[in-house]
């Protein structure tokens, strides 16, 4: 993804939509998005804790919309036209409803001065294609629109803490009765939308705790704990402990993953190889784990290992063979005489070598009788003959 562009200053999440604000939308959404009777406006009125509400508006009625009742939807140029002739309207959002488009929203992942994002929030956005992605309303967010249907393994919708406390991750689109809201501020990517590829689907997985993976009839397989804590041992082997975040994160998907002995020990080796390791601060941080159900799972752990080197895992799995495999026995040899290099019989000279047992003689036998065939196949010799040969040779009936 390129760099963000520069924002205007009159371009800072407004309460209500300006006519700035809604050109925006107009030039830079999504041409395919713009073109679909999707829109819907919304209020920009603030809610008791000063927080944008973002009520649904059918762009006709100037009612409340739904985003399960298509009737309540409106056109791109109706939604526009109704949120320019009134002053209550934020702006404009598209619904995701069972469409053929999905959406991540990062919630308060962007410094609103530099427009930079944390490293948790660039990993992930750097496994994405080069899609669409917007400054949400409030400024400090991001969404990032993809082509195509949701990916049925994203069964989670939010995802708390992904990113750090108080940085969330959803997921819109699908089953899930959603809108999105559309703002037109580029902030990388290109106006044009691309499918997730299936890096992408990963890294937004790695975000999921474990119990919001997709669910299958098949009778599950039991593997040996060890083999689970060896796996992750391998993945950290890769990873550097210097980034706060992703020790914070490690720790918490090592305290959900395995047991908890098996992954303090795993932590406090892999924590240690950093300049920066207090003993002290990991076990405080170690404690308060226990208090935050959910968040990364031993998958987060492993797409951070993907992203350091690509080919972990199948050098793990060639670890793995080589560790099970069954030693080779040697095959049994004569017992060597002194003096002898070699375990053939004979020498050089085509002696035989000492120690050796002598070959049989070889007794001439008297030859055998003939083959008494009229005896032993009599009703073979006793059928008609069918055949008669011609002439000139062949068979004929």
């Amino acid at each position: 993804m390129r760099e963000p562009e520069t924002r205007a200053d009159d371009d800072r999440s407004p309460a209500l939509a300006t006519a700035t604000s809604l050109r925006l939308v107009r030039e830079r959404a999504p041409a395919e998005l713009v073109a679909l009777p999707r829109w819907i406006a919304w209020n920009g009125a603030l809610d008791e804790r000063g927080r944008l509400s973002k009520t649904p508006l059918d762009a006709r009625t100037g009612r409340g919309a739904r985003t399960n009742d298509p009737s309540t939807w409106a056109t791109f140029d109706a939604a526009l036209a109704y949120a320019l002739r009134t002053d209550r309207v934020g702006g404009l959002g598209f619904v995701l409803t069972d469409s053929d488009y999905w959406a991540l929203d990062l919630d308060h992942v962007l410094d609103q001065r530099s427009r930079a994002v944390a490293p948790p929030v660039q990993r992930l956005l750097s496994c994405l294609p080069p899609t669409y992605v917007e400054v949400s309303p409030s400024g400090d967010g991001l969404h990032v629109i993809f082509a195509g249907r949701r990916p049925p393994e994203l069964l989670g919708t939010r995802a708390r803490d992904a990113f750090g406390p108080g940085r969330h991750l959803e997921v819109f689109g699908g089953n899930s009765s959603r809108y999105l809201t559309v703002t037109g501020r580029l902030w990388s990517g290109s106006a044009g939308l691309a499918a997730a590829t299936p890096q992408a689907i990963e890294a937004v997985l790695a975000m999921f705790p474990a119990a919001t993976a997709p669910r299958s009839a098949a009778p599950r397989i039991v593997r040996d704990a060890g083999e689970d804590e060896r796996r992750v041992e391998r993945a950290l082997q890769i990873l550097p402990s210097d980034d706060y975040d992703v020790w914070i994160h490690v720790g918490m998907a090592l305290r959900a993953s395995l047991p908890e002995a098996a992954a303090r020990t795993l932590w406090d080796a892999w924590s240690s190889k950093s300049t920066k390791f207090d003993p002290q601060a990991s076990d405080k941080h170690w404690r308060s784990f226990r208090d935050r159900p959910g968040g990364k799972t031993a998958r987060y752990i492993f797409w951070l290992a993907d992203q350091a080197d690509p080919h972990w895992r199948a050098d793990w799995q060639r670890e793995q063979r080589l560790a099970t495999a069954r030693p080779r026995v040697a095959s049994p040899v004569p017992s060597e005489q002194p003096g002898d290099s070699a375990d053939c019989a004979i020498t050089a000279e085509g002696g035989l070598r000492s120690g050796w047992p002598a070959p049989l003689p070889v007794v001439d036998a008297a030859p055998l009788p003939p083959f008494p065939i009229d005896a032993a196949f009599p009703s073979y010799l006793a059928r008609p003959q069918r055949c008669k040969t011609r002439a000139r040779g062949g068979l004929t009936r």
